[in-house]
């Protein structure tokens, strides 16, 4: 058995570990072609289609790897 490559078409480098909730995967990463600027990675397990959310370097300290999420 073997690990399948899935494309997002936004090259990026993961830079916290990353949280699921309800078959969606959240991590933070660093967008590659856009000067490392952050971002939060969105997969859908299901769907296995990822989506981003653009995060402005003002707001970037509000999302570090010590934030609990409570559902």
């Amino acid at each position: 058995m073997s690990w399948r490559t899935i494309e997002c078409g936004t090259p990026h480098s993961p830079s916290s570990g990353g949280v699921c909730i309800s078959g969606v995967l959240y991590y933070k990463a660093a967008d590659q072609l856009f000067s490392k600027a952050s971002m939060i990675v969105c997969f859908d397990v299901r769907s296995e289609k990822y989506n981003f959310v653009r995060v402005r370097e003002s707001s970037i300290g509000a999302v570090d790897t010590t934030t609990t999420l409570i559902n």
